[in-house]
């Protein structure tokens, strides 16, 4: 059985060119090529088999920017220890991710800074630490149950290899194979069937296809922004429809792991591979078919870990007023996690850091900073609170904390701070010299905060989309309760809930740009009247 903290390797150096969707097996044979199966000396039809995992930087590309040229021109700010540089933040953001390595060499098989774990504490240990060094008071941690974790420990995937494919053609293990939340365990002695392709598993993909007693293996895109992705809930159809266990194809070139919770079905085990593992398994479904049907054996032992707490970190600088401006980020995360959400508490940190430099001038309401836990909380089935929501942390705020949001009169949500946009093809990943664009929320739709923001995001450079949503996305969305205007920046890119998450994916000058727009209009907020922020109105 296959422990999936395995060690990065190289790269790929072929394209990852995925079959169309939705083409018939046997089309799908003419475009790989002619049948090889006679050729004794050549295994799995002469595809190559997959590599290890890999990392998942991208292998070309630059800063778009200078950083210090992008400071000169737009610093205005007394910024004069330069908290809110880029270098500064990435160091931070450093630290953050080294806690998800320590999970990882601990032997962790789902690592990073899990909510509810030791590595998340950690986490909230940090930033409190960070708290204390600024100065700032009323530094606490809060702890709180959270729900049961589901949690995979040992799975594999085996492709079963066949003389008729060719002299050599051994079992194959798809290296990037990870369950799918909530999958179930299989039989000890796992579940070996013959594997069959439902394209993207649409109602036309499916016409005369017979899962039943298969292993069903679907294609899936990440649409724009990754949140959406075209294999949420198929999982638990073609289960329902007969299916033993189902296998999404990522489309996506690094041969990365990805903790899918869109994926997973609560009646049987469903995984999600990626990269090469996707292109191979595509390819051999559609050569195999004509000599003899893959299979593939498969095994998952998982389970709901029961028990466990979170935390709140909580650090105030005090303002003249008792109203407070407060600023949150989760600390918890999949994997390292770079750009989900160390880019955003390493931003915490910094405009923690930047309102309480020496000779800073006094806020006129309280600013809170807030690590909130557990934001990845989530076992379906399980309940979340008494809402049905996730992420623990703001979730206990809102039973917990009502006479604390009452006063507060704006939330910004720092999350997901700054990611490099990339393009796949022939080469690998090819990094861009720009950034991902990242969705603007607006809670209460108040024309003084759109106002401000979407200047501050002009003057600094930052990516957003002209079209403003008022849902806030992301560890926010649970204070909607508590009825405070929300502000939330927020994308999830390709590397979402990925290994291949990581700091060479996030660019410096991104980490500046928006830490300085965070700063320039909070700074705006902080001298507004209550009515403008929350209704918009002038008050002249």
């Amino acid at each position: 059985m296959m422990n999936n903290s395995c060690s990065s390797v190289q790269r790929p150096t072929r394209p990852a060119i995925i079959a169309p969707l939705t083409l018939s097996v046997a089309f799908m044979s003419l475009l790989m090529g002619p049948i090889q199966a006679q050729d004794a000396s050549t295994a799995w039809f002469g595809q190559a088999t997959p590599q290890k995992l890999q990392s998942a930087e991208p292998s070309s590309g630059r800063d778009t920017l200078p950083i210090d040229s992008l400071s000169l021109q737009n610093r205005d700010m007394d910024d004069s220890d330069s908290a809110l540089s880029g270098a500064r933040i990435a160091r931070t953001m450093q630290d953050i991710i080294a806690i998800s390595q320590q999970s990882k060499a601990a032997g962790d098989p789902l690592w990073g800074r899990i909510g509810g774990t030791r590595w998340e504490l950690m986490t909230a240990e940090y930033l409190a630490e960070k708290f204390r060094q600024f100065g700032l008071t009323d530094v606490h941690i809060e702890r709180m149950p959270r729900n049961p974790q589901w949690w995979p420990s040992e799975w594999e995937i085996t492709l079963l290899g066949d003389p008729s494919y060719g002299g050599g053609s051994d079992n194959v293990t798809l290296h990037t194979a990870f369950p799918a939340q909530p999958s179930p365990s299989t039989a000890s002695a796992g579940i070996e069937a013959e594997v069959i392709y439902v394209g993207a598993g649409t109602p036309a993909d499916m016409l005369g296809r017979d899962v039943s007693g298969k292993i069903a293996v679907y294609h899936a895109i990440f649409k724009p922004g990754a949140y959406s992705y075209t294999g949420r809930g198929l999982a638990d159809r073609l289960i329902k429809a007969g299916a033993v266990a189902t296998i999404a194809v990522h489309e996506i070139e690094a041969n990365v792991q990805f903790y899918n919770r869109f994926a997973g079905s609560l009646e049987g085990p469903g995984f999600t591979i990626s990269g090469d593992d996707g292109v191979f398994l595509e390819a051999m479904i559609a050569k195999t078919a004509t000599v003899k049907p893959l299979r593939a054996h498969i095994k998952l032992s998982s389970g709901p870990r029961q028990g466990l707490t979170t935390q709140n970190v909580f650090g105030m600088i005090a303002g003249t007023s008792d109203e407070y401006l407060m600023m949150t980020a989760h600390t918890d995360a999949y994997f390292d996690g770079a750009y989900d959400n160390a880019s955003g508490l390493a931003t915490l940190v910094a405009l923690a850091e930047y309102y309480a430099r020496p000779g800073a001038p006094v806020p006129r309401r309280n600013l809170l900073f807030i690590g909130t836990g557990a934001h990845h909380s989530g076992t379906p089935g399980t309940p979340f609170t008494d809402t049905g929501l996730q992420s623990v942390g703001t979730a206990y705020m809102v039973d917990h904390n009502r006479e604390l949001l009452g006063k507060t009169v704006l939330v910004l949500n720092v999350e997901h701070t700054a990611l490099t946009a990339v393009v796949t093809g022939i080469g690998g990943i090819i990094a861009t010299t720009t950034e991902t664009a990242r969705h603007l929320a607006v809670s209460n739709r108040s024309p003084f905060l759109l106002k401000h923001l979407l200047e501050a995001a002009d003057r600094y450079g930052v990516i957003v989309p002209t079209k403003t949503n008022h849902f806030p996305g992301g560890d926010a969305s649970n204070l909607l309760r508590a009825d405070v205007p929300i502000v939330s920046l927020i994308s999830a890119g390709f590397w979402y809930h990925s290994s291949g998450d990581v700091a060479e994916n996030i660019p410096t000058q991104g980490l500046e740009r928006t830490a300085r727009m965070y700063a320039y209009f909070l700074d705006r907020v902080d001298t507004a009247e209550r009515a403008e922020i929350e209704f918009g109105v002038p008050t002249d």
